[in-house]
């Protein structure tokens, strides 16, 4: 089954916003986004399913 993670990021010079598909048991998550340059303003990221209880969830990169 495939998911899709929206995600947006603002930068003082600019916005970009996409989705991006997530296949279930890919077990990695990978995004990169062409960012206009300037000064980080906002990230986010909305993951669209439900986690079980004993699941986890790791998030690694730029303040996360």
């Amino acid at each position: 089954m495939t998911e899709t993670l929206h995600w947006y990021a603002e930068t003082s010079g600019g916005v970009r916003q996409g989705d991006a598909p997530v296949h279930s048991g890919c077990g990695a998550v990978h995004l990169s986004a062409d960012l206009p340059a300037g000064t980080l303003k906002a990230v986010r990221a909305e993951l669209p399913w439900k986690m079980a209880e004993d699941e986890r969830l790791f998030m690694n990169g730029y303040q996360t």
